[in-house]
């Protein structure tokens, strides 16, 4: 008789990766699509805000695709240079408009979105017995989650932090296919095509790190899957792959400690400080992620530095209560162990002992959100669909409608600059950068008052700060108050010496208050403190020009006239002046050909040929002038004065009309006016133009209007 062997429990093994694309898995993938692109549809007309300048905006080697083509370009992957590179492509096609920018996030977004419901599609072999479609609809929720939830606004439609975007996209995709490359290996052994899902694997991993940093915990997660996943043909895990997977990483870590090389993006905030303040963030974080209520692009976070600080006690015992539970749900709920962990590792990064500036920031949680997604679906899941599926899915449904409406109005909230800054400020407002950012915003606008009023509130909560009075100093300079920003400039350079920009305000300020040696004296400074600043250079040069001192002058501008614009503008405006006409025209062409579409290098010719008596050509370069900067009233105002010389009074009104209407407050320009409509033998518009003149100041019309003449 035979004796019966025992049957031996065969683990649940995913169906070959191509099965997700059954029809009822198409219909899930287009909604993921539609829902992302609802949800995302007001995001596109957002303007850069915030690190977009200091990023990407005003980093010139990241709009240059030649940059990339150099092989130590990628080499150093702390740069990130694949998101870069995308960037740059933008740039490339879009120049400055924001739309298709937004459009790429939205694509990755989306693609990231898909990636993940192939993952947890892959994962639900392992811990779900139900149905194919159940296991669909489970994949299904948790992509839904994570696509609609609104704080992962700050990493999508905030167009630098497309980074976040990337790096998750490339890691969900390598442990999708290390995923796919392991079970092939179980059950076929090594092959071509299992040999095949590890490069690609690989090759995803290294294009996750060249996109963002926070993709080296990739490893430990793919360790992760392996103890709470894989298992072999008698259903245990592979205890000597773990362990020889787990030492290498250890190793690795030990190494990184042992010389000292553990990274820091500051030198303000010890490793002791971030790491007790991040024990109190991360519970934020969860907070945030459970109840996105008060999302902030800015948040006001205090350091902590005791870790008997009670907010730091309690953020501890919460933490250690959701290892244990990771922990002892382990055997019975394997995949709530794992989104718990996958939560806190691919936080690890940002969120342990590397101290960054922002100790919180919205966009970190873009690749953590997926353990929380993973077990907020599993415990509706559990909770809701003992009895009947249809209710947990429809419990889910519901709070992903709600979150794609959050994710609508929080896009609303980016439309501007202003309104993104009003908001931080009603979330975070002792703290003071938000207040700077819309000064900032409000000196864009020329709104100075609001401005000024803005910068006070930010050097309040941070007295120290110099920036902040350089700012305050040149919001009150742009509105004419001169020695209030004097003295807001020196305050700064009370606070930090060596600011060689801060000199060259001071010495623009000098100028315009007719002191031109002290604002030489300012420049030289500026110079000592920078040899090579041109603007200091060029500004010492104007100095010179107002003393009289030309050859000096002249010799500062042509020392950087061979690769400058405004050195070529100043030097042939300096030029005119001494009436050295000739060499002034070659000056301004060359600025012309240095940069054909700015306006003043034409306005300047013009001057010339006006000098010249070339009336005709002067209107030309005028004309010129005002096709590429519709507002540059003083162009208007010369071709009225030149129309006024040619005894063309009505077209001269109308140049200065034009003028008046960019610019309200040119007294002499109403005089002007005036004197047109008087030659044209209409005294009533003449008095009306003169009293116009006289209520801004302007003592010839003043004058003029207590004659005789003007009385009859």
């Amino acid at each position: 008789m035979k004796k019966k062997t025992a049957k031996i429990a065969q683990p649940l093994k995913p169906k070959p990766h191509f099965s997700v694309f059954r029809y009822s898995n198409l219909i899930f993938i287009i909604l993921i699509i539609l829902a992302g692109i609802v949800s995302y549809s007001n995001s596109f007309t957002v303007p850069f805000q915030f690190d977009d300048y200091v990023n990407f905006v005003n980093q010139q080697s990241n709009h240059d695709l030649s940059h990339f083509g150099n092989l130590t370009t990628w080499i150093h992957a702390t740069n990130r240079p694949l998101s870069n590179f995308s960037l740059a492509l933008n740039y490339h096609f879009n120049g400055f408009e924001t739309n298709n920018y937004h459009v790429i996030n939205l694509l990755f977004h989306v693609l990231t979105g898909l990636v993940l419901f192939l993952l947890i599609f892959q994962l639900t072999n392992f811990f779900m017995k139900d149905d194919k479609t159940s296991r669909s609809w489970f994949a299904f929720l948790v992509s839904l989650v994570f696509v609609l939830h609104p704080i992962q606004t700050q990493a999508v439609t905030y167009i630098v932090q497309r980074m976040s975007v990337m790096a998750a996209l490339f890691y969900l995709l390598s442990i999708y296919l290390y995923g796919e490359g392991r079970i092939k290996h179980i059950d076929m052994g090594i092959s071509k095509k299992t040999c095949l899902l590890y490069a690609l694997s690989f090759i995803s991993f290294i294009l996750a790190l060249e996109s963002k940093e926070n993709a080296a915990t990739l490893p430990v997660v793919l360790l992760l899957y392996e103890i709470c996943f894989i298992r072999d043909k008698q259903n245990k895990p592979f205890l000597k792959y773990i362990i020889s997977f787990g030492a290498i990483l250890v190793l690795i870590g030990t190494a990184i400690v042992i010389s000292g090389h553990i990274p820091k993006q500051t030198d303000l905030i010890t490793r002791g400080q971030y790491f007790l303040t991040q024990i109190r963030v991360i519970v934020q974080y969860l907070k945030l992620l459970v109840l996105p209520i008060g999302l902030n692009i800015d948040h006001d976070v205090k350091l902590s530095s005791s870790f008997f600080a009670l907010p730091v006690i309690i953020s501890t015992i919460i933490l250690l209560v959701l290892l244990d539970m990771s922990y002892h749900l382990y055997k019975k709920h394997r995949i709530i162990s794992f989104a718990i962990l996958w939560f806190f590792i691919t936080l690890a990064v940002e969120s342990s002992i590397i101290p960054i500036s922002d100790v919180m920031v919205e966009h970190r949680l873009y690749l953590p959100l997926v353990g929380f997604a993973i077990a907020l679906v599993y415990a509706a899941k559990y909770i809701l669909g003992k009895n009947h599926q249809s209710y947990y899915q429809y419990g889910i449904l519901l709070i992903v409608i709600l979150y794609g409406g959050l994710t609508i109005h929080r896009n609303h909230i980016w439309q501007s600059e202003e309104g993104l800054w009003t908001d931080t400020i009603s979330k975070s407002p002792n703290k003071a950068r938000p207040h700077r950012m819309l000064a900032d915003v409000y000196l864009k606008q020329e709104r100075f008052s609001d401005a000024r009023q803005e910068y006070k509130k930010a050097i309040q909560i941070e007295p120290k700060n110099p920036e902040f009075y350089v700012n305050y100093g040149y919001s009150l300079e742009k509105s004419g108050d001169l020695s209030s920003a004097k003295k807001a400039y020196l305050q700064s350079l009370a606070i930090l010496p060596n600011q060689s920009m801060v000199y060259v305000n001071l010495g623009n300020i000098a100028q315009q208050q007719y002191e031109f040696v002290q604002a030489a004296s300012f420049y030289k400074k500026a110079l000592q403190l920078k040899p090579d600043f041109q603007e200091a250079s060029l500004g010492l040069a104007a100095a010179f020009d107002k003393m009289g001192d030309h050859q000096a002058a002249q010799a500062l501008y042509g020392n950087s006239n061979s690769a400058s614009y405004d050195a070529s503008l100043r030097l042939g405006m300096s030029l005119l002046e001494q009436g050295n006409y000739p060499n002034a025209i070659s000056s301004l062409e060359k600025a012309i050909q240095l940069e054909p579409t700015k306006a003043e290098a034409y306005y300047q010719l013009g001057r010339v040929y006006l000098s010249k008596h070339q009336m005709s050509k002067a209107a030309d370069y005028w004309k010129k002038a005002l096709s590429f900067d519709h507002d540059y009233y003083m162009a208007y105002n010369d071709l009225g004065t030149a129309a006024y010389m040619s005894q063309l009074f009505k077209l001269s009104i109308d140049y200065w009309e034009k003028s008046l209407k960019i610019n309200a407050n040119q007294a002499s320009i109403y005089a002007m006016i005036g004197s047109s409509y008087y030659q044209m033998g209409d005294k009533q518009k003449l008095i009306e133009y003169y009293k116009k003149a006289a209520d801004l100041g302007y003592a010839p019309a003043k004058e003029a209007l207590k004659k005789q003449f003007m009385e009859d």
